[in-house]
């Protein structure tokens, strides 16, 4: 497992974003999606965390409306938690979701793109398939 370090690192390096700016970032997007999941699924992605950023998700998920499933309205949320615009929470997602694909089974990061496509840059814009995150 990454210590929290780590996964700032990356998600900073997948965003090209300071430290303090990836930390905001992978507070938001966690916190966030605690939310957008039912209490079993922050269970299973909050075990493979560090503490930290599991107590944030964990913390989340309680009283949430797991309504955030629509991509406009994860990221919105996000923005709204960041103080950032959507475009740059949009950049924030994607690099959280980039160093949570590195840090969960393949099992779990299956199941939350499934869910959640927006978390890992792979969500559809008409016909072509934006996949930023995965380098293509």
């Amino acid at each position: 497992m990454l210590t929290y370090e780590q996964f700032l690192e990356r998600v900073s390096w997948a965003g090209g974003l300071s430290r303090g700016v990836a930390a905001r970032a992978a507070d938001a997007v966690l916190r966030e999606l605690g939310a957008s999941l039912t209490w079993m699924q922050t269970q299973r992605v909050a075990s493979c965390l560090p503490r930290r950023l599991a107590r944030a998700m964990v913390e989340s998920s309680f009283g949430s409306s797991m309504s955030r499933e629509v991509p406009e309205v994860f990221i919105a949320h996000v923005a709204d938690r960041e103080g950032v615009d959507r475009e740059e929470a949009a950049g924030h997602v994607r690099a959280v979701g980039e160093a949570l694909r590195a840090m969960l089974p393949p099992v779990i990061a299956a199941g939350l793109a499934a869910q959640l496509p927006q978390l890992f840059g792979t969500e559809t814009r008409g016909d072509v398939e934006t996949a930023r995150v995965r380098g293509r």
